[in-house]
């Protein structure tokens, strides 16, 4: 009854928004991320050929209207197509936001700070701890659907906390709500929170601390890649730490992520537990020129049966990479990397993308 009411009420609300100026006051945004990316590894992967052309184009919109707040993402790209965020958003003082919809969870730094538009990025790929769910290959869920807080304080402290329906496990990988399929098979209870520090209002630099609980559904999975009993479903529990700093011309970006997995069936349970993370430096050389690293790393990855799900995730990474200001709305990137996965497979990575923002 909740799922089929839900997003009802989303659509109509969003759509007063849209109301023309004459009739609804109000400031919109709309933007427009197209990008192109070309990747040569140095061999085909599960769901990747050696050789891989990959456009994809992310329309982002935000409205405001005295106390009420709109936000939709849509994201379409040569391997799927999806709402990945729809928001309506209510501010019931001047440092509170309330918002209801699909939204992206608050956890660390970069899931809250970027969203599908590369341009937005200094690097091509995202880390692996955060990546996307389903065609992303992520193992945590990066995407919620129910009640999102955003609050700031008057000192140095904000936070969020959030509450709603998390991913399903599928064969695919975890798979987050579908928000205009409300009468299928969805998620379960998910909750997550996030506190951060920031010791000067006007500075980039900020650190912080989240946690989160979530209970994933799973669908036709088994435990031990096929060999164990079928799974009936995986309670999830995290905790972790960010930061985000500049020293001049360079820029570090930090998390890590202590994660533990019980993976149920209907006679016995499995508990593991890994931690994962990434550095990111970010050097300015010239006002148009940024040089970029990064190291991910994995802790007690082998053996973990709920890593073991997806034999595709890259346990540790060394990257390093350029990005060139084209113009002030136009990027170019070149990206080598060299990967290690769950499956103890290795790979290198040489991608080049193109990726702006309109208007």
């Amino acid at each position: 009854m909740f799922q089929r009411h839900f997003w009802p009420l989303i659509i109509l609300i969003s759509a007063a928004l849209y109301m023309p100026a004459t009739v609804l006051a109000y400031q919109g945004e709309f933007l427009l991320f197209p990008t192109l990316t070309a990747e040569h590894r140095s061999a085909p992967m599960m769901d990747h050929p050696q050789d891989e052309v990959t456009p994809t184009l992310d329309a982002f919109y935000s409205a405001s209207h005295e106390h009420l707040r709109f936000l939709a993402e849509y994201m379409a790209s040569s391997h799927h197509k999806m709402m990945e965020r729809l928001q309506i958003g209510w501010l019931p003082t001047e440092s509170t936001t309330l918002w209801l919809g699909r939204f992206h969870n608050p956890l660390g730094y970069w899931n809250t700070q970027f969203h599908h538009g590369n341009y937005l990025t200094t690097t091509i790929s995202r880390p692996s701890i955060v990546s996307f769910e389903e065609h992303g290959g992520g193992v945590l869920p990066m995407h919620l659907s129910g009640l999102l807080l955003d609050e700031t304080t008057d000192g140095p402290f904000s936070y969020s906390v959030a509450v709603g329906m998390g991913p399903k496990m599928g064969m695919m990988g975890l798979a987050p709500v579908e928000i205009f399929q409300p009468t299928k098979q969805q998620g379960r209870l998910s909750a997550s929170a996030r506190l951060i520090y920031k010791a000067q209002e006007d500075k980039m630099n900020e650190a912080g601390i989240f946690t989160a609980y979530t209970r994933i559904p799973t669908e036709n999975i088994f435990m031990d890649m096929g060999m164990g009993p079928m799974l009936t479903g995986i309670t999830q529990t995290l905790v972790g730490a960010e930061i985000n700093h500049e020293f001049g011309d360079l820029r570090l970006i930090g998390e890590w992520y202590i994660v533990n997995n019980r993976l149920e069936t209907a006679s016995t349970t499995a508990s593991h537990t890994f931690s994962s993370g990434y550095l990111q430096t970010d050097y300015s050389i010239r006002s148009n020129w940024i040089l970029f690293g990064r190291l991910e790393d994995t802790a007690h990855a082998k053996g973990d049966p709920y890593l073991d799900l997806r034999p595709e995730f890259i346990d540790s990474r060394i990257l390093a990479g350029v990005r060139w200001e084209v113009s002030l709305n136009q990027a170019l990137k070149l990206e080598l990397s060299h990967n290690e996965h769950q499956d103890q497979t290795k790979s290198s990575l040489v991608a080049i993308e193109w990726s702006a923002v309109f208007p």
